[in-house]
């Protein structure tokens, strides 16, 4: 149906099987605790590359406002 909604400039469509989706649900559940995040408080979100596993937020949109880091990696388990 959406193939075929407009003829001028017709949409691109890519069809996908079920095995085309992951679920990283139970990875992120058995690697990631995120309590510690509120993150219905935070307002910024600041992953810097080669410290993954340390998610800094802010949770007002002041510039002064200092970035909070969490550890979101649980204990005793390393990212490969």
């Amino acid at each position: 149906m959406i193939a075929e909604a407009r003829h001028q400039k017709p949409f691109n469509v890519v069809y996908m099987q079920r095995n085309d989706f992951k679920d990283f649900q139970s990875i992120a559940d058995e690697y990631l605790n995120t309590t510690k995040l509120q993150i219905s408080q935070v307002v910024w979100i600041k992953i810097e590359q080669g410290q993954e596993t340390s998610i800094k937020t802010k949770k007002t949109f002041a510039d002064l406002e200092q970035w909070t880091t969490c550890n979101v990696l649980k204990k005793r388990k390393k990212v490969d």
